[in-house]
């Protein structure tokens, strides 16, 4: 093998991790996407609408053709890294880390934690034990995906130790589990095999030599890890080199079912070889260990043919497609510098900076020593985060900002978002860096008081539930259950403060309705409450009207489909 990289594979090798992702995005479990998945698997990229936010401050925001997610963002987080020299670890963890919160796409729950913990100066793993044990659980696949880096700048050295220790180095700066440091160094020692070839990949040569080279990435070295982290591990979860070799087992034994699969050759079922290696199962999909195996799986299974491994990862249904299919994608393109993934790496996003990066690290690489660059003055802190993102209501388009990083930046446009919150306006502003990257910053603000309804005006009442006669209905609540009524009419009866049944022939009900159920709501400005419906998008299925008691009432419906009746109170009858 060949100890310095080739250029094009290494441009390659990013070019297919970035469109992996951007391919495989749109169908992960968590992506949250309102568009219908596609009817068939296609190798090209398409616009999509997700919905971001926490579920009460929700919006809906249109995806671009090609973009990527906190995949490739992270990866070139620590391309940049390691762009400076012997300090990349402290430009990762005062720099690049806090900074991205700013602008991430889609990223995973344990990166965001430690990021935020980094934007306070503080290292993840530092506490008491009860504070750090979800740090040490955090097992995921998000140092995995990052790991290019690191490869390309490592093969300037026969050995896979320069590279073992810095991907250590980075992992344990968002992830304390071994399932996502094994996991990572696996695949890894795979990605330096395809960067490294000079010859043909073979038929399941990338299993054979990695399951060949365990002992090179899979034993534990205490002083790989920074003094005090596997003294907090122990603390923490337990004994770090235990867990640390039964997780090595644990992924030997799935690069073996992996190989089992690949030895198959065509009568082998793909997805339920993807199905053992637990790619399905919610409580470890997200894995480093399963998502190592996996891409060495596709990999394998379709050296010759990388888009039919695209095909596979990228539309797997209830999957981490985007991560699943970008470890794959960046393999893929190390061994496939023909670029048969349908030419879709020039369509990506940011394609040229993509490649300016692979171009920097390969310089880095070939240095017999890196670079020193220095540390830019300013350093992204959590208030120096904050006061940029209030910051940028004020900057017009085309206007210049600095990025938390350091990176100059020019203001794009200003998109207003669909929010779903009664009470928050949400803006999306798009950068582009100096150097040519995309940045995407969402902010949330709170709308004027006067945009949404008072309130300590609106009372939840209960459910009306709408059948064709009431006497069966009676006689299973009453007889079966033993509901006693608070009030009865000819077409009505009421159960408590909460339920009422009522036949569907009353004038209140739409035309044409079926039997189901109203949500019932009384509100003293039933007007401003209409407005505020209005604003928020839900749709009117009757107008706001007065009925034959004086009372204002309209009917909507919620996001799920359900009939919602907004109307005022009845009017208090005075006493005889």
């Amino acid at each position: 093998m060949t100890t310095t990289p080739d250029r094009t594979r290494v441009r390659s090798a990013l070019f297919g991790l970035a469109v992996g992702d951007a391919l495989g995005w749109p169908q992960e479990q968590n992506a949250d996407n309102l568009d219908r998945r596609p009817s068939k698997a296609e190798l090209s990229f398409r616009a999509w609408r997700r919905r971001g936010g926490h579920w009460r401050q929700s919006y809906e925001e249109e995806i671009g053709a090609g973009h990527y997610s906190d995949d490739t963002q992270l990866t070139l987080c620590v391309a940049r890294s390691r762009l400076r020299g012997a300090d990349w670890v402290e430009h990762l963890t005062r720099v690049e880390l806090p900074a991205w919160t700013t602008y991430q796409r889609g990223g995973g729950g344990a990166v965001l934690r430690a990021a935020k913990h980094w934007a306070k100066g503080q290292a993840p793993w530092t506490g008491s034990a009860e504070t750090t044990t979800g740090y040490f659980n955090a097992g995921a696949n998000g140092v995995a995906m990052r790991v290019l880096p690191h490869v390309v700048v490592g093969l300037r050295t026969d050995d896979f130790d320069a590279i073992r220790h810095d991907v250590i180095r980075d992992g344990v700066t968002t992830h304390g589990h071994p399932r996502a440091l094994v996991g990572a160094l696996a695949y890894a020692s795979a990605l330096r095999t395809c960067l490294s070839l000079d010859h043909t990949l073979g038929h399941g040569e990338l299993l054979d030599t990695t399951i060949a080279n365990v002992e090179v990435w899979g034993s534990f070295d205490r002083s790989a890890f920074p003094d005090d982290w596997a003294e907090a591990h122990d603390r923490s979860i337990g004994n770090v080199e235990t867990s640390w070799n039964n997780t090595r087992d644990e992924l030997l034994q799935l690069l073996r079912l992996a190989r089992d699969g690949v030895e198959k050759g065509s009568l082998v079922d793909e997805v339920e070889v993807l199905r053992s290696l637990g790619v399905f199962d919610r409580s470890t999909n997200g894995a480093g260990t399963v998502s190592a195996a996996a891409a060495l799986f596709a990999t394998s299974r379709f050296a010759d043919s990388p888009e039919r491994a695209l095909l596979l990862i990228a539309y797997l249904e209830r999957a981490d497609t985007d991560t699943l299919a970008s470890m794959t994608g960046a393999l893929l393109g190390a061994i496939d510098t023909d670029d048969r993934m349908a030419g879709l790496g020039s369509a990506v996003q940011d394609y040229e900076y993509l490649g300016s990066i692979a171009d920097e690290l390969c310089e880095v690489a070939y240095e017999e020593a890196t670079p020193s660059i220095p540390l830019p003055v300013v350093v992204a802190t959590a208030k120096t985060i904050d006061h940029w993102t209030k910051s940028l209501a004020e900057l017009a388009a085309g206007n210049e900002t600095e990025l938390p990083d350091g990176r100059s930046a020019r203001l794009v446009e200003r998109t207003d978002l669909d929010s779903r919150s009664i009470d928050r306006n949400v803006r999306r502003y798009t950068l582009c860096t100096a150097d040519g990257q995309s940045v995407f910053v969402t902010k949330l603000s709170k709308r004027a008081e006067t945009s949404a309804p008072d309130r300590t005006a609106t009372t939840m009442v209960g459910v009306r539930v709408l059948v064709p006669e009431l006497a069966p209905i009676r006689d299973f609540y009453e007889s079966a259950l033993g509901l006693v009524p608070s009030a009865t009419r000819d077409h009505f009866v009421k159960y408590g403060e909460s339920l009422a049944v009522e036949v569907t022939s009353d004038a209140l009900v739409e035309p044409g309705s079926v039997p189901g159920f109203i949500v019932h709501i009384e509100a003293h400005d039933v007007e401003s409450v209409y407005q505020s419906v209005t604003r928020h998008g839900s749709a009117i299925t009757v107008e706001l009207a007065t009925d034959k008691e004086g009372r204002q009432r309209f009917t909507c419906t919620d996001p799920a489909g359900n009939r919602v009746e907004v109307v005022a109170p009845r009017p208090r009858r005075r006493p005889v």
